[in-house]
């Protein structure tokens, strides 16, 4: 049974009263989710287990009961008491939820492979292989096809230039770059990852899967075939973007700013007041937990870290990476959300890695972020964090088994792929490797909780 009706835990109201509860389903992880989920709101956290020896609030294992038996003439002593600590509630105020992502285009990320066909007038493609030799980012129009629909659009090259050569090119296409006001089915752009590094064709797609099915507001995904000028180019990721269209659909107040990387700035850049976002990282410097407490949707956070902990990702937030998007909710504050995890268990990124403090995970340039520093520091939301890592575990358990599904489903289309040069033992490899170090991850995470 999937866990897609597990809500985001900073959607509820109240606390989690115990930390040791574990889901009772079976957890599947699919490539493609409605995600309506994510934001409808309500119900309670599961409830608690027997107790375990190891105090989550506190983060220290707790010491055995001693023996409460008594010899002639000795005084009995009383056990030891092993209940863990209840976790205190968090002072957040609860975003209100939108109507859910729009049906109109719900297809487009249905599970299995969507067809989708650019076409380019010769001129426009030569200036998008230009473009890819020079690293520009310039859009080009085309013609965009889904499902016998049409729409003129925009498309221009996605990722780091420096990672470009001799890889699949990765494309945005977007809908209103000309006509501002143009939607295709409610969408003004989307996403289409190559996933130039990862022969599975896989990480990416099962991580945010994870997410998704674990409670974290997610963008939608699933496989794409896609077409340019009427021949096969290959099999990609499509990813639904995250922009003023998703705020629409996930917020009820969908009006704030949006910071893809945590600093730059994707809505409302005419006004261009980034004050809100000075304002939040002067208390997350300062480390003052009470100010950041009164800014942002903490439960947010927690969700996303303790999400993030347990793949053990070391190119986002939790390890100190710039891959997520921050959204100023205008009423209850600042949420998180994620994006670009295609580093999950990649060899930069060991199986064993902490689950607190990302000991182990080595990526250029990354350093702890603020927020984080203040997760692991504050008794309170330490013991959230680790009690939200905890109920991800059953989820974990089942990745291997979701790296299986989508190797299965992306096969024979990645050996057919004209331009990513994987052959078969490439790509079994690659899968066999992944599960196993999807295994090894449930395994220490398990270990050390």
């Amino acid at each position: 049974m999937r866990l897609s009706c597990l809500l985001p835990l900073w959607f509820l109201v109240g606390c989690i009263d115990d930390v040791v509860a574990q889901p009772d389903d079976d957890a599947t992880v699919g490539s493609a989710d409605s995600g309506a989920a994510d934001v409808s709101g309500g119900g309670d956290e599961p409830d608690s287990g027997p107790p375990v020896p190891f105090d989550v609030a506190q983060g220290e294992d707790l010491p055995p009961p001693e023996d409460a038996a008594s010899g002639p003439g000795d005084a009995a002593v009383d056990p030891v008491d092993t209940t863990p600590t209840p976790l205190e509630p968090l002072k957040e105020a609860v975003p209100a939820p939108g109507d859910g992502p729009n049906p109109t285009n719900a297809s487009l990320f249905a599970p299995g492979f969507t067809k989708l066909a650019l076409d380019f007038e010769p001129a426009d493609w030569a200036a998008l292989e230009e473009n890819l030799a020079s690293g520009s980012k310039d859009y080009v129009p085309a013609t965009f096809t889904y499902d016998g629909e049409s729409l003129p659009s925009a498309v221009r090259l996605k990722s780091n230039p420096e990672d470009w050569e001799g890889a699949k090119p990765q494309f945005v296409v977007k809908f209103n770059e000309y006509d501002k006001a143009a939607r295709f089915r409610g969408l003004r752009r989307l996403v289409l990852e190559a996933n130039p590094s990862d022969a599975t064709h896989c990480r990416n797609t099962v991580a945010l899967g994870f997410m998704r099915d674990t409670g974290v507001m997610t963008p939608r995904s699933t496989h794409a075939k896609l077409t340019i000028d009427g021949a096969p180019f290959g099999v990609y990721e499509l990813i639904e973007a995250v922009d003023n269209e998703f705020l629409e659909d996930r917020f009820a107040e969908d009006g704030g700013n949006l910071y893809e990387n945590g600093e730059e700035l994707k809505t409302n850049e005419s006004v261009g007041d980034t004050s809100d976002l000075d304002a939040l990282y002067e208390a997350l410097q300062a480390g003052n937990a009470a100010a950041v407490d009164d800014l942002v949707v903490v439960g947010s956070f927690l969700d996303l870290a303790a999400a993030e902990a347990a793949l053990g990702l070391g190119d986002n937030f939790w390890a100190g990476g710039w891959n997520f998007y921050l959204y100023h909710e205008p009423v209850a504050g600042w949420v998180i959300l994620p994006w670009d995890l295609d580093d999950f268990l990649i060899d930069e990124t060991p199986t064993d890695a902490d689950v607190l403090t990302a000991e182990g995970i080595v990526v250029p340039g990354n350093e702890p972020h603020p927020m984080m520093e203040l997760i692991r520091s504050v008794p309170n939301w330490r013991a959230h964090f680790l009690a939200r890592v905890a109920q991800r575990l059953p989820a974990l358990e089942a990745l291997d088994d979701a790296v299986t599904a989508c190797c299965q489903e992306v096969r024979s289309a990645v050996l057919a792929d004209p331009n990513a040069g994987v052959d078969a033992e490439t790509f079994d490899d690659a899968c066999a490797t992944l599960k196993a170090r999807a295994a090894a991850r449930a395994q220490s995470v398990a270990a050390s909780l």
